[in-house]
């Protein structure tokens, strides 16, 4: 799919049609994923990049976040060893 999307865009372009900002991504390299169900939580950890898809996910960033807060506290508490 992904070799379909640069000359999709081009076209898109020329003939002034604007897409989707997922395709616009995905043709730039990014990596869209999205809930199996709609308002259903879903949430990405990207490095530490956090995101929720909808305000279903509140709960899952939350999640998300202390997870990485945790690795990191456990860090710095190995370094000062």
């Amino acid at each position: 799919m992904k070799t379909l999307l640069k000359p999709l865009i081009a076209l898109a372009a020329v003939v002034g049609l604007a897409l989707p900002w997922q395709v616009q991504a995905q043709a730039a390299g990014a990596k869209y994923e999205k809930a199996l169900l709609p308002f259903t939580a879903h949430a990405i950890t990207d490095g530490r990049l956090v995101t929720g898809q909808n305000p279903q996910s509140g709960k899952a960033v939350a999640r998300q976040v202390l997870l990485l807060l945790a690795a990191q506290q456990a860090k710095a508490a190995a370094e000062l060893r």
